[in-house]
C-alpha cells in the first residue's frame, strides 16, 4: 500500500511537471516536499563469545517522505522519515541533513551533503531485541529542475551507524555497521 502510495506521487507530480515550463535554473527559494524511491544495502556483524565472528551483506527497498527549505542562496536543509524493508523485518530512518547545491545555467543541478539521523530496526522473530542509534554520513547526487515547481533527484548516500544490540544473555552481539543508499526522488516546490 505505502508502495504504491509512493509511485502514485510520482506519477501524479512527474505529470504535473509539464503543465509549466518556465526556467527552472533559477537560484531556489522557500520550501519543498518531496518523496524517494531505492534500493538500501548494509552490513551485519555478528559475534559471540564462541568465537564465531562474521560480517553479512543484506539489502532492501528503502522509500521515504521529506520536506525542508532552501537556505541561503545554494543550501537546502531537509528532514525526513523512511522505511527500509528487509527479509528479517524492517527498520526506520528519521533523519535531518543539509546540502550544498551548484547552480550551473542549466536544469541540472549537482549537490553534496551530510546528514544525521537516527535508525530503529525490528526484526520478525520475537526473540531478537529491536537494534537502535545513531546514524551519520554523505551524500552526492543531482536534482533536474523540470520547471520552478518540480524536480527530480537522483542521489546515493554512505552512512555509518552506532547501532549494536547483545543478545542471549550478552554471548551474541549483533551490529548494524556501513549502509548505502541509491534512490530516485521527485521533489514540489512551493
Amino acid at each position: 500500500m505505502k508502495s504504491k502510495f509512493l509511485i502514485g506521487s510520482l506519477l501524479a507530480i512527474s505529470t504535473a511537471s509539464f503543465v509549466s515550463t518556465a526556467t527552472a535554473a533559477e537560484v531556489k527559494t522557500g520550501y519543498f516536499v518531496g518523496v524517494e524511491i531505492g534500493s538500501t544495502s548494509f552490513d551485519q556483524h555478528i559475534t559471540s563469545t564462541y568465537g564465531y565472528d562474521e560480517t553479512v551483506s543484506d539489502s532492501g527497498g528503502f522509500r521515504a517522505i521529506k520536506g525542508g527549505m532552501y537556505l541561503a542562496e545554494n543550501g537546502r536543509g531537509y528532514a525526513s522519515i523512511g522505511t527500509v524493508s528487509i527479509d528479517e523485518g524492517s527498520y526506520n530512518i528519521y533523519e535531518v541533513g543539509y546540502d550544498y547545491l551548484w547552480y550551473n545555467n542549466s536544469n541540472f543541478i549537482p549537490f553534496a551533503g551530510a546528514a544525521l539521523g537516527y535508525e530503529s530496526m525490528s526484526f520478525d522473530d520475537s526473540d531478537l531485541d529491536t537494534i537502535s542509534g545513531i546514524t551519520y554520513g554523505v551524500e552526492l547526487g543531482a536534482q533536474y529542475a523540470m520547471n520552478e515547481s518540480v524536480d527530480f533527484e537522483f542521489g546515493y548516500k554512505i552512512k555509518f551507524n552506532s547501532n549494536d544490540v547483545e543478545l542471549f544473555d550478552g554471548d551474541v552481539t549483533y551490529a548494524l555497521e556501513n549502509e548505502s543508499n541509491w534512490y530516485l526522488g521527485v521533489n514540489y516546490n512551493f
